[in-house]
């Protein structure tokens, strides 16, 4: 068995001074030593573990540096961890990300970030050079939060999210 044949799980870890995320795999019939994966603030919330359809396990969370709740991620390619990426760098927060893989293998993200005021819902391409075609796919004056994201199998990609449009979370 590769790399890729094995289950990988990423979580937090509170050591009584700060989070971080570490990852750890599935290796005959127990978990393989965890490696740590965040850097820098020590606020960590929400790791995903995906793999893209070019190999690479992609781990992405959402990081406090300096009061600002930013995306990072990291990918493990040709049994190397690329360095701490900041995926997102807006003075608002970004949060509550979920990730897909499309039928072209090609990673996506959507996440709730503020925009005018107001929780708006993001979608992206994620690469190793950062996220790319970057779009607001809520675009309401109301705020709207918590995405699901899923793909189809002619390379479609659907975004769902929470929207108090109608005065309450719909």
């Amino acid at each position: 068995l590769d790399d890729r044949d094995r289950p990988h799980v990423a979580w937090v870890s509170y050591d009584g001074q700060r989070d971080d995320v570490y990852i750890g795999r599935w290796d005959e019939g127990a978990w393989s030593a965890r490696k740590r994966l965040s850097g820098g603030a020590g606020d960590c919330w929400r790791p995903v573990a995906m793999r893209d359809g070019h190999g690479r396990l992609w781990v992405i969370w959402t990081q406090n540096d300096a009061g600002n709740w930013d995306l990072w991620g990291r990918f493990l390619a040709d049994d190397r961890w690329s360095d701490p990426r900041r995926l997102t760098d807006g003075p608002e927060p970004d949060t509550c990300h979920q990730v897909a893989v499309d039928s072209q293998g090609q990673l996506w993200i959507a996440w709730q970030s503020v925009a005018a005021g107001a929780y708006e819902i993001y979608l992206a391409q994620v690469t190793p050079q950062g996220l790319q075609q970057r779009r607001n796919v809520s675009r309401n004056s109301a705020s709207d939060w918590e995405p699901a994201i899923t793909a189809d199998g002619r390379g479609r990609v659907y975004v769902a999210w929470d929207s108090y449009r109608n005065e309450n979370y719909d």
